[in-house]
């Protein structure tokens, strides 16, 4: 059976056994699941279908769509699509995507303090990852959404790219075609989407790599910023300004004017990364991280070049051991979500205790091998919400993006007239411990947004159900025989 007629078989869910949550998103849950025929474990996402106008959630077609079209052993496999049984609750209401099951993620691994990444597993899971996504741009497709939850690994160490709900095709003749750009989750945007450009290429999926490369070797991400234009802030501390040596385009972007930095700063993140005491940097990393950390798009490494660096032909050589030694203990999963519940459902510590869960919990993750400190959550980002929208400055929405409302202008004339305070002189995002200038406590990475006419009107009902659980229903999850009246 070829791979296109294996995603588009139809089931129904009752084929198949939950066993726990393991992740969730905007459109929908994600659940392990056990095959009651055949034994075999998956990972099921429930999507409900909207109920209004808008109909199916456009972000679940195209991910269907497009793995469809994607078959490679970096990118993650759908199986097959499930409906709810005929006469059930949610028959027509809701769909189950079928994926192979991955024991791990990324953002969970790095949180985990069981497991010791090598410089080994950095580089090899890097070319995976640069090698299925070099198979998505030679289809002519973006990911948009590249970031360490999304990057699915089993306990042997073979990774696949996952989560396509902002995947879309892109073409390199019509270069005036125009794409949101309210894509990528904050930490891993590039510069161009937050000065508010709309025509872009494979350039925005490579500079989330290069954010994962320099989170997985100084163990925290590397641009932490609390909103939207601290992000840029952080950025331009390390890559420099825009200038027209460095980006000659810069200036044309939508939002430039609105950002422009009040003084000029240098790049210094290739001083900055040689400098760190990390255990898997050294020279080859820090020249390959240098070239795709660039301001410039248009200069920026391609997937295809980054296979040939030398980073990738010295020791220890990526490529898959003949008898690889588990990263954890067998039937021992270590996804985000549920590293963010284990660190939810710890007591609460006296002194400073809540901070270290915040830290754990709200996306700065972690490799046991670079602590970074503690940090906090909601309550920084917040605060800074507060402190922006007193001061008459840009006032960010709960989204972390700009309210570009009558006092806007004058509020970003008075911040560029503004002269860097000492504290800001001081502030380095790459030192180990480092959290935003702009908040006490680490703030939880935006999610990607989706633009509003691919939001379905009923989107935030769903995440109140259990992926068998009738529609509407807050009691505990029935069974099987109880929801489908099966004995």
């Amino acid at each position: 059976m070829s791979g296109s007629s294996r995603a588009g078989r139809i089931g129904t869910i009752d084929s198949y056994r939950q066993l726990r949550q393991i992740g969730e998103g905007t459109y929908g849950k994600v659940y392990l699941c056990e095959d009651k025929q055949s034994g075999k474990q998956v990972a099921i996402k429930k999507v409900q279908i909207s109920a209004g106008k808008e109909g199916f959630p456009q972000t679940a077609v195209r991910e269907i769509k497009l793995l469809a079209q994607l078959r490679h052993e970096n990118i993650v496999r759908l199986e097959h699509i499930v409906t709810p049984p005929k006469g059930s609750a949610q028959e027509g209401d809701t769909i189950f995507m079928v994926f192979e099951y991955m024991d791990h993620d990324l953002e969970g691994l790095l949180r985990d303090t069981r497991v010791t990444l090598t410089a080994y597993h950095i580089k090899w899971w890097m070319k995976q990852l640069t090698e299925g996504l070099k198979f998505c741009h030679d289809k002519r497709m973006l990911h948009r959404d590249i970031k360490a939850s999304n990057i699915l690994i089993d306990n042997m160490g073979n990774l696949k790219l996952a989560d396509f709900g902002l995947a879309r095709n892109y073409s390199e003749t019509c270069s005036d075609t125009k794409y949101s750009n309210k894509v990528i989750t904050l930490w891993y945007r590039p510069p161009e989407l937050l000065l508010g450009s709309e025509t872009y290429g494979p350039a925005v999926d490579m500079w989330s790599v290069g954010c994962i490369l320099a989170q997985m070797v100084i163990g925290k991400p590397a641009f932490m910023g609390a909103n939207h234009i601290d992000q840029l802030e952080v950025i331009f501390k390390l890559c420099g300004t825009p200038t027209q040596s460095n980006w000659p385009t810069h200036s044309e972007l939508p939002w430039y004017q609105m950002f422009r930095p009040p003084h000029m700063i240098d790049r210094c993140l290739r001083p900055h990364l040689e400098s760190i005491d990390a255990d898997h940097s050294d020279e080859h990393a820090v020249d390959l991280l240098d070239k795709l950390l660039v301001l410039d798009p248009a200069r920026r490494m391609t997937a295809e070049k980054m296979l040939d660096h030398d980073w990738f032909y010295n020791e220890p050589l990526p490529q898959r051991r003949e008898r690889p030694e588990p990263l954890l203990p067998e039937n021992v999963s270590c996804h985000e979500y549920e590293t963010k519940q284990a660190a939810k459902a710890r007591p609460r510590e006296s002194g400073g205790g809540e901070g270290r869960r915040s830290r754990a919990g709200d996306g700065g993750a972690q490799a046991p091998t670079s602590p970074t400190g503690a940090g906090g959550g909601r309550s920084g980002r917040d605060a800074k919400r507060r402190r922006s929208s007193s001061a008459g400055g840009p006032r960010i929405d709960e989204h972390g993006e700009l309210i570009r409302d009558s006092s806007f202008k004058a509020g970003m004339e008075r911040r560029r007239g503004s002269s860097s305070s000492g504290a800001d002189a001081a502030y380095d995002p790459l030192a180990p411990g480092a959290a935003p200038k702009s908040a006490p406590k680490q703030p939880k990475p935006q999610s990607t947004e989706t633009p509003a006419a691919e939001t379905p009107a009923s989107a935030g009902a769903m995440e109140q159900m259990d992926l068998f659980a009738g529609v509407g229903g807050g009691a505990p999850p029935p069974s099987s025989s109880e929801l489908f009246g099966r004995k």
